[in-house]
C-alpha cells in the first residue's frame, strides 16, 4: 500500500522513519526510504542523522505525538531553512516539498513517515489527503509492529524453552498445529505413527 501512496500524493518518494529511544538518546532505527529509486544514499543519510534534531517537524515529533499532517514550512521561513545545517542533505538530493505524518510514539520510540517532492512543494490539497490517509496508515503501521513484536516473542520462547529442554508445540485457537520444534516433532510421530502428521491435535 505504501508503494502506492506517491502515486496519489504525487510525491517521488516515500519514507518511513523510527527513531528508538535508549537513556535519552535517539537512534535511527529503520533506513528512511522504502520507495525506488533510492536516493537516500549513506552520506546523505548520515548528514540527515547528524541534523535530525534541526529538523522544525522531526525535533517536535520527537517529544510529543502530533497527530496533524507537517512541512517544514509551517514553522521556519524558506530562509531560514536554508540556513539550517540540516539543509545540505535535502539540497544535495535535490528535494523540495515534504509533508510528514506522525505514525507512532511511546517512551521507546518515534515514528513518522514523510513524502519527498523534487520540483515543487506540497499545495493543500494534497495535504487534506495525506490528512484522510493518515487514520488507515497509522492502523497499518500498528499491525506491523504488533506482527514484529509478536514475532520476537515467539523466537524467544522457542529459544528459551529450548535451551531448558522442553518441546515447543504452536497451535491456533482451534487446536490446528502451526509449527512445532524437532522434540515436538519427536513427539507427535511417536503419538500418530509413521503416517504424516495430523494437523489438529485430537
Amino acid at each position: 500500500a505504501l508503494l502506492e501512496l506517491p502515486g496519489l500524493i504525487g510525491a517521488e518518494y516515500v519514507g518511513a522513519g523510527e527513531v528508538r529511544r535508549s537513556a535519552g538518546d535517539g537512534a535511527i532505527g529503520v533506513l528512511p526510504q522504502i520507495t525506488q529509486p533510492y536516493v537516500f544514499d549513506a552520506d546523505a543519510l548520515a548528514d540527515w542523522a547528524t541534523h535530525m534534531h534541526q529538523h522544525p517537524v522531526f525535533a517536535r515529533q520527537l517529544v510529543r505525538p502530533d497527530p496533524e499532517v507537517r512541512s517544514y514550512a509551517d514553522f521556519v521561513s524558506a530562509r531560514e531553512w536554508r540556513k539550517l545545517g540540516i539543509y545540505s542533505a535535502y539540497r544535495r538530493l535535490g528535494l523540495r516539498g515534504e509533508l510528514s505524518l506522525h505514525l507512532a510514539w511511546d517512551a521507546r520510540r518515534t515514528a513518522a513517515l514523510t513524502v519527498h517532492r523534487v520540483d515543487r512543494p506540497f499545495e493543500e490539497r494534497e495535504r487534506a489527503l495525506l490528512e484522510t490517509l493518515a487514520p488507515h496508515l497509522r492502523a497499518a503501521y500498528a499491525r506491523l509492529a504488533g506482527n514484529q513484536e509478536a514475532e520476537r516473542w515467539r523466537i524467544a520462547l522457542e529459544r528459551g524453552l529450548a535451551h531448558a529442554g522442553a518441546c515447543v508445540l504452536m497451535l491456533d485457537a482451534d487446536g490446528r498445529i502451526l509449527g512445532a520444534d524437532p522434540g515436538a516433532e519427536e513427539l507427535l510421530h511417536r503419538w500418530f505413527g509413521p503416517r504424516a502428521r495430523a494437523e489438529f491435535l485430537p
